[in-house]
């Protein structure tokens, strides 16, 4: 009897605990959130992804999506914001470029932005096409096997071998080198990117952190900024002409 108590109890803490588990399963909540705007509910569907996005889970379908919901309700800062977001996952995405585009044609403000060194805007879609992880365990995998071909060259006394073991080993240097760089690089475009969305519907940037400085210019939401030095409620931007003014902390949101 008390045999089948103990594991009638047991059976039931274990579904206790497996279905608030399968319950709050990301994936089933993302399709909860795909299903809801399927039906045209598209706030609907924000509501349950924005639990997925605080809840820290980030992908790039989950993103496209939530700027698609975004840009079906009007709200095109958001839009802007989340597409901008995917677009450090899969820059090369075609719908999503076009989507963005799209959003960026519809907000007030323009601006000749200044042009980025193709080699750096390459470098930079180059770190993109992996993880940050995937790219620093390839940097150590190539350290290691570095190390391992100094060892044989050291070792080897055969001509040719020694000679083919030196330009493997120079090869995986470069490959550790490089892919440590892509890793670096790749952290600080998805984790410490200093590009923000204004969301605020109009905001004035000011010569200095403080509402009685002079009014330098005025824009609108869904801009893209670069973000710079902070006091107080206050930070820097620049603008993608490359005019500088302070606003307040609150009107823009990171990328």
């Amino acid at each position: 009897m008390n045999t089948r108590l103990n594991k009638t109890l047991i059976l039931l803490i274990c579904l206790a605990v497996f279905i608030p588990a399968t319950g709050t399963d990301p994936e089933i909540r993302f399709q909860e959130g795909v299903r809801l705007y399927q039906d045209g509910d598209f706030n609907g569907a924000i509501d349950k992804w924005m639990e997925l996005n605080d809840a820290g889970y980030q992908n790039f379908e989950l993103l496209y999506n939530t700027g698609n919901a975004y840009f079906k309700t009007g709200e095109l800062a958001q839009a802007i914001l989340f597409y901008e977001r995917a677009a450090l996952r899969r820059p090369w995405n075609d719908d999503l470029n076009y989507n963005l585009t799209l959003a960026r044609g519809q907000i007030r403000d323009r601006y000749d932005e200044i042009p980025v060194v193709f080699f750096v805007r390459w470098f930079s879609v180059l770190s993109l096409l992996f993880t940050s992880d995937v790219w620093a365990y390839t940097a150590i995998i190539a350290f290691v096997l570095t190390l391992a071909l100094i060892l044989l060259f050291l070792f080897s006394s055969r001509y040719r071998l020694k000679t083919l073991l030196f330009w493997l080993s120079g090869l995986m240097l470069v490959v550790f080198s490089s892919s440590l760089s892509l890793a670096l690089r790749n952290r600080n475009l998805v984790f410490r990117s200093r590009e923000a969305i204004i969301i605020s519907p109009v905001i004035t940037g000011r010569s200095s952190p403080s509402d009685g400085s002079q009014d330098l210019f005025v824009i609108h939401e869904g801009l893209k900024v670069q973000t710079g030095e902070r006091i107080g409620e206050w930070c820097e931007i620049r603008l993608p002409d490359g005019n500088k003014g302070w606003v307040p902390s609150n009107s823009f949101e990171g990328i």
